[in-house]
C-alpha cells in the first residue's frame, strides 16, 4: 500500500512539474491522474496536491483566461484543497465565468470564497447549487416544501420562490438552505410540464434513491418531497398513501403475506397510514417500546414535524385509554419540531383536521407542562382558546396567570388581536379593565396578520366600530380624560380611513353627547415656562476644551500665519494673507460664541429629574407613529445626536415635546404626527454618557 500511495504521489508530482514547465498536454495529463484518484483521494494524494498547488493558482492572469486550468482548480477545490491561494484562484474563476452577475462581490460573499470559516468543499456545493438557481427552477425547503424559483434579482441577491405563499430569500440563505432539483433528473421530468416521465407502476427503492438524489444536496428523506411532486399532478393522495406503504414493506422483514400491526410501525409516515383503519388501541408492552424509538427519532428531524403532530392526534384520539402515551410524551426532547417555536406549533396546530386538535393539544400539554402551555396559547389562532382554557382550567393557577399576562399584553399595545378578543369576551367582564388605552388598541389592530389570525383581527376591529360597551371601555366609562384620548387615538391612526374616522367620531357624540365639545376641538394649547439653558457635562467639557485649543494653539498658529504671508510683500494680491485673515476672523467670532456660551449654560448629569406626567429635559418619551414605535431621548442645549435619537430640547422636535403628556398627538413634519404614549426616565446607559467621560 505504502509503495503504491508513493507511486500515486510521483504521479501528481510529475504532472504538476509538467504543468510547470508548460510542456505540451501536461493540463490534460494532470487532470488524468486527478481522475484516476476517484472523489475521495487519500491522504498522501491530498498532501501531494496542496503541496504543489502554487504551480496552478499563483498567476492569477492564466487562471481568468486558461479554461483548462480553471476546471482543474474546481476539481481540486472538491477534493479538499485548501489555501488562501486557492482562495484567492476560486475568487478569480468565479468572476470570470459569471461574470454577467450583477454583484460579483456579493456572489463571493455568498459562497464564501475568502471566509476561512467555510470550508473549500463547502464552497463547491454552494457553486453547484448556484448554477441551478435560475427562474422556472425547482427548490426543496424543509419548512416551506417544493417551490419553484418566481424571480431573480442580481443586483440585491434577492431571490422570490413561490411556494404554497410567496417568499423572499437572500443569496446567502439560498445557497445555504435550499435543494435544487439537478438538470435531468427524474424530479425534474416528472415536474416538467406536461412531464416527460411517469412514476412506476410498481414501486421500487431504486426509484425513491433516485428521487433522493435528484436534488442537490440529496435529499436524507425523500418521501414528503415524493408527496409533493407525485400528488396530485401524477396520483391522488390516496393513491399515494398505498403506493408509499408497497414501496416501504417491499424493503422491510416483515415474512411474506403477514400484515404489519400499527404498533409494528417502522417510521412515522408508515405509521400515518396504518393508523387510518385501526380503532380502540391498547399497544402491547414491544409496541410501545417500538414506537417510543420511532418518536425520539424523529422527534429533532424538521421533515417530520407535520407527521409527529397529526400521529400523536390521532394515537391520543383513538386509544381506550391514553396513559401509555405519557411514556412517549416524557422522553420527547424540549427542542421537539413540532413545537418549537411556538410559530411553529400555531402553524401545526391550524392543519390539523378539527377531530384531531383537541386531543393533539391536550397531549403536548402534558408533555411541556402548565408554565409552556401558557405561553404556546398566546401564540394560537382565536378559534383553539375556549380549547385551551378547558385543558388549563378556568379556575386554576396557570388560567389567572394567562389572564393577567394577556392583559399586560393588551395595555402595553402588544398582544395579539386574537388574543384581545378573548380577554374581551371573558365572562364576567373580568378582563375589561384591561381596554382603556385605545392607542394600544389600534397598534393591535396595526399588526399584520395572515392565515387563521386575520378572522380575529376583523371581529375585534368591528368591536371599535360597532360595540357601545367596547368603544365606552376605551374612553374609561365616558371621562374628559378618556374622550380626549379616544378623540387623539381615532384622528391620527393610521388603522382607521377618513370615513371610518367620521364614523367613530359621530358614535362618541351620540353615546356621551357632553363630548361635542371634545371631538371638535382642534388644536391642544400648552403653557410652556421658560427653560433652563442646560447641557450635559460630556458636551459642556467638549466646548471648554474646544476654547481652549481656540486660545491656546489655533490663535497663535493664525497669528503665526499672518506674520508670514505678510512677509511675501503686496497684501492686495497675497492669497496667503487673505486665507489666515479670514481664519482670524473665524477663530474670533467662535471664540466670543463659546465665551458666552460657556458662561450662560450650565452643566447637568440629568440625575435629580424627577418624571411626571410632562415631557421635561431628561427623559424618555415614547411616540406612536403609524403604528410604529419611535423612542426619543431629550437632552441638553449641545446634546443632539439624531441618529442615536438623542433630541436637543431646543431643536423643532424638542420644543414641539417640552410639556407635552401622554395621549398628546405632536405633529413631527408636516404630514406625520405621532401620540406621546409613555414618559420615562432616561436609560442607565445614557445617563452614564452625559457625564464626564473617563
Amino acid at each position: 500500500m505504502a509503495e503504491q500511495s508513493k507511486s500515486t504521489t510521483d504521479k501528481l508530482e510529475d504532472a504538476f512539474l509538467a504543468v510547470a514547465e508548460e510542456s505540451p498536454g501536461a493540463m490534460a495529463r494532470l487532470g488524468e491522474v486527478l481522475d484516476a484518484l476517484g472523489e475521495v483521494p487519500d491522504k498522501s494524494a491530498v498532501a501531494a496536491i496542496n503541496e504543489n498547488l502554487p504551480v496552478l493558482v499563483d498567476d492569477h492572469e492564466r487562471v481568468a483566461t486558461d479554461k483548462a486550468l480553471q476546471q482543474v482548480i474546481l476539481r481540486i477545490a472538491g477534493m479538499g484543497g485548501r489555501g488562501m491561494p486557492l482562495r484567492d484562484a476560486l475568487a478569480v474563476i468565479c468572476r470570470r465565468v459569471h461574470s454577467s452577475y450583477p454583484d460579483p462581490a456579493g456572489l463571493i460573499r455568498a459562497l464564501g470564497i475568502l471566509d476561512a470559516d467555510v470550508q473549500i468543499p463547502e464552497v463547491c456545493r454552494r457553486w453547484e447549487r448556484f448554477d441551478c438557481l435560475c427562474e422556472g427552477n425547482y427548490v426543496w425547503h424543509d419548512s416551506y416544501g417544493l417551490g419553484r424559483i418566481a424571480e431573480v434579482d442580481g443586483f440585491s441577491d434577492m431571490y422570490a420562490i413561490q411556494f404554497a405563499g410567496r417568499q423572499t430569500f437572500s443569496l446567502h440563505a439560498c445557497l445555504t438552505s435550499l435543494g435544487f432539483v439537478r438538470k435531468g433528473s427524474i424530479a425534474e421530468k416528472l415536474l416538467a410540464e406536461p412531464p416527460t416521465e411517469q412514476p412506476p407502476r410498481d414501486a421500487t427503492s431504486q426509484f425513491v434513491d433516485s428521487i433522493r438524489n435528484s436534488f442537490t444536496p440529496a435529499l436524507k428523506d425523500p418521501w414528503i418531497a415524493l408527496d409533493a411532486i407525485l400528488v396530485p399532478r401524477h396520483i391522488s393522495s390516496r393513491e399515494y398513501a398505498a403506493w408509499r406503504q408497497k414501496t416501504k414493506s417491499a424493503s422491510g422483514t416483515v415474512e411474506a403475506g403477514a400484515e404489519r400491526t400499527w404498533e409494528q410501525s417502522r417510521s412515522l409516515d408508515e405509521l400515518l397510514v396504518l393508523l387510518q383503519d385501526a380503532e380502540n388501541l391498547e399497544p402491547s408492552r414491544e409496541g410501545i417500546d417500538n414506537l417510543s424509538k420511532i418518536y425520539r427519532f424523529s422527534a429533532t428531524r424538521s421533515n417530520f414535524r407535520h407527521v409527529l403532530a397529526e400521529t400523536l392526534a390521532m394515537l391520543g384520539e383513538k386509544s381506550v385509554d391514553d396513559t401509555w402515551l405519557n411514556e412517549i410524551l416524557m422522553a420527547l426532547p424540549d427542542e421537539t419540531v413540532s413545537w418549537e417555536p411556538l410559530e411553529t406549533f400555531s402553524k401545526i396546530t391550524s392543519k390539523l383536521k378539527a377531530k384531531q386538535r383537541d386531543s393533539w393539544l391536550r397531549l403536548v400539554a402534558r408533555a411541556r407542562g402548565n408554565d409552556w402551555f401558557v405561553d404556546a396559547t398566546l401564540a394560537l389562532p382565536h378559534r383553539f382558546w375556549s380549547i385551551c382554557e378547558e385543558i388549563l382550567g378556568v379556575d386554576s393557577e396557570p388560567y389567572a396567570r394567562l389572564v393577567e399576562r394577556v392583559k399586560e399584553q393588551v395595555r402595553r399595545g402588544e398582544a395579539r388581536a386574537d388574543a384581545a378578543l378573548w380577554l374581551w369576551e371573558i365572562p364576567g367582564g373580568r378582563g375589561r379593565d384591561a381596554f382603556a388605552n385605545p392607542n394600544s388598541v389600534f397598534r393591535i389592530l396595526s399588526q399584520p396578520v395572515s392565515g387563521d389570525h386575520i378572522k380575529a383581527r376583523k371581529r375585534l376591529f368591528e368591536l371599535l366600530m360597532d360595540d357601545n360597551s367596547f368603544q365606552a371601555s376605551l374612553m374609561r366609562g365616558g371621562s374628559d380624560e378618556g374622550i380626549q384620548a379616544f378623540v387623539r387615538a381615532i384622528k391620527t391612526s393610521s388603522v382607521l380611513q377618513k370615513g371610518e374616522q367620521q364614523s367613530l367620531l359621530v358614535k362618541i357624540v351620540r353615546i356621551f353627547p357632553e363630548a361635542k365639545g371634545i371631538v371638535e376641538e382642534r388644536q391642544e394649547i400648552i403653557a410652556k415656562r421658560p427653560l433652563p439653558k442646560i447641557t450635559s457635562f460630556r458636551n459642556m467639557k467638549q466646548r471648554y476644551e474646544e476654547l481652549q485649543e481656540i486660545i491656546n494653539k489655533k490663535i497663535p498658529e493664525n497669528s503665526a500665519a499672518i506674520a508670514h504671508a505678510r512677509s511675501y510683500g503686496d497684501l492686495r494680491e497675497n492669497a496667503e494673507f487673505k486665507a489666515a485673515k479670514d481664519e482670524q476672523r473665524f477663530l474670533a467670532a467662535r471664540r466670543g460664541e463659546l465665551e458666552r456660551d460657556l458662561k450662560e449654560i450650565t452643566p447637568t448629569d440629568f440625575s435629580d429629574v424627577v418624571i411626571g406626567d410632562a415631557v421635561i429635559p431628561g427623559c424618555t418619551v415614547e411616540l406612536e407613529v403609524d403604528g410604529a414605535s419611535e423612542i426619543y431621548h431629550i437632552l441638553g442645549i449641545w446634546d443632539s445626536i439624531p441618529e442615536k435619537h438623542f433630541i436637543s430640547y431646543d431643536t423643532p422636535l424638542g420644543r414641539k415635546l417640552i410639556g407635552r403628556s401622554i395621549g398628546s398627538t405632536i405633529e413631527i413634519t408636516d404630514d406625520v404626527s405621532g401620540i406621546i404614549t409613555d414618559i420615562r426616565a432616561l436609560p442607565e446607559e445614557i445617563l452614564a454618557w452625559v457625564k464626564l467621560p473617563d
